[in-house]
């Protein structure tokens, strides 16, 4: 991978990692951008990656979206579960 696609690459990941947040829309965003970011770490170690910056936080933002999504998941199978009316007691 030449330098200038890295760079498309990091700046794609960083952008589809913050997409990535809208809930449960943005999780194939997430993967996405994780896909993105592992190949731009592995090109990375064989060349200096100038957007490199762009690539760490895109894992930051793509573990918090991760976190966010499992969380909204989690809440709702809770309300589920609960089988209640939908009012919250």
């Amino acid at each position: 991978m030449d330098r200038v696609e890295l760079i498309r690459r990091s700046l794609r990941a960083h952008v589809l990692a913050w997409v990535g947040l809208v809930p449960l829309l943005g999780l194939p965003y997430s993967a996405w951008a994780m896909a993105e970011a592992f190949r731009c770490r592995a090109a990375g170690r064989t060349q200096w990656n100038p957007a490199g910056r762009y690539v760490t936080a895109a894992w930051v933002v793509v573990g918090l979206a991760m976190v966010l999504q499992l969380g909204l998941v989690a809440m709702v199978a809770m309300a589920i579960a609960a089988g209640g009316d939908g009012a919250f007691d």
